[in-house]
């Protein structure tokens, strides 16, 4: 990651930005199941779930086609 010191913005690459979502998403996670409000199993369940609608949206609705404009 690089700073732009006249702008002060941030640039990262798409790795660096996947790792920063995956440990935070991470972090989050084991944050709320420390404190009782989810389980593994929840997420887990979730995150199949949401993965089957991404799925549907890209590929299910336009004959096997890629479809990213809905």
């Amino acid at each position: 990651m690089e700073q732009n010191d006249k702008t002060g913005e941030l640039t990262a690459s798409i790795a660096e930005t996947a790792i920063y979502t995956m440990l935070l998403s991470q972090a989050l996670f084991e944050i709320l199941e420390e404190k009782g409000l989810v389980t593994r199993a929840e997420v887990t369940e979730r995150m199949k779930k949401l993965e089957r609608e991404t799925a549907n949206k890209m590929w299910g609705s336009n004959g096997g086609k890629r479809n990213l404009s809905s």
